[in-house]
Formats: C-alpha cells, structure tokens, sequence
C-alpha cells in the first residue's frame, strides 16, 4: 500500500511540475545590490516588498505574465520599507510595456500620501516625509476597493513582460543643503587665497 502511495505521489508532483504555472513573477531586479526585493506575486496579483537603503540609483522590477493573468487587469501592492535613515518626500512608479489601470492610494506611518499620474507613471507626494513604511494599494489584503491599485494586461500574453521603475529621489532639502556646504566650502577656499 505505502509502495502505491508513494508511486501516485510521484505522479502528481511530476503532473503538477508539467503543468504550465499560472502567476505573474518578478523575474529580474536591477538597481542598488543594497535594495532588497521580496516578491510576493500571485495569480492575478503583483505585489513586493521593497527595502530600501540606498535612494541612488531607481529599482526597476521586471514581470512576466503567465497563463492565469492575461486578459483582466493585475491588482497592485507593494511595501516600501525606508531604511535609510532620512524621511520621503515623494516616490514615482514608471511602467514600461503596459499601463496603470486605476490607481488607488498609499498611506504611511506618518500619513496618507496624494497620488497623482496614469498611463504609465505615478507619484505619491508625502507630507510630512515618510521615515518608516508605505503601503501601496492593499498589502495587507483588508479588501477595500478605495485603496486598490492595479496594472493593465490588455494586449499581452503569457511569456510577455513589463517593467516597473521605482525611483525615490532623495528629499528636497538635502540637495539644497548639499550644495550650500559646497558653496561654503568654496567661498572659504577662495577667501584663503
């Protein structure tokens, strides 16, 4: 009995490893090393975590659509996790190859963030700067359509892939600080000599 148990077991997992699989997937990830994706995808569902420790350099996420996520559009969710110490003023979404079908919202410890954009690109402007988490769409799955976010298909099948750029450029005041240290650091020099 345990002989045909363990032959019919090895049957469905090697049926179940032929068949097509049917999620949507990040299947590359450039951008800083020091940026950690987590993808949390699902059939019918993009979705990541973000850990950010470097604003730098934009991470930019590439999916390819399986079987089960053609034909109607991606829900969309990401976490931000800021890590670096200093607050954000703003993050912008950029997709290549599709388009936003609707974008919901985004909120933070320290705030609902204002969404703005469509077609392709997104802003979330926060105010105040956010120094913890962003939660983009419904991360934690409450179900609420206000907050939903979600990614056009139309026109795409299974083996297709978009691209998605998730750039937060450094806040406002630190390249306006930036450059008056280096315009003290010149004008004393200048006075030196």
């Amino acid at each position: 009995m345990t002989l045909r148990n363990g032959v019919a077991a090895a049957i469905a997992a090697g049926l179940l490893a032929a068949s097509p699989a049917s999620a949507v997937v990040i299947s590359a990830v450039v951008g800083s090393p020091d940026n950690a994706v987590t993808d949390f995808s699902t059939t019918g569902l993009a979705s990541f975590d973000l850990d950010l420790t470097s604003l730098s350099t934009p991470t930019t996420l590439t999916f390819t659509l399986e079987d089960g996520d053609v034909g109607a559009p991606l829900a969309f969710n990401a976490i931000l996790r800021n890590l670096t110490g200093g607050g954000m003023d703003h993050v912008k979404f950029l997709l290549r190859g599709t388009t936003f079908a609707t974008l919901g919202t985004a909120d933070g410890f320290s705030g609902p963030g204002t969404v703005s954009g469509g077609g392709a690109g997104a802003r979330i402007d926060l105010s105040p700067p956010e120094f913890l988490d962003l939660f983009v769409g419904d991360p934690l799955g409450t179900g609420s359509p206000a907050i939903n976010w979600s990614i056009a298909t139309t026109g795409l099948t299974a083996g297709d892939t978009f691209t998605m750029q998730v750039a937060v450029p450094l806040p406002g005041s630190l390249p306006l600080l930036l450059a008056g240290l280096g315009l003290a650091a010149f004008v004393r020099a200048r006075s030196r000599t």
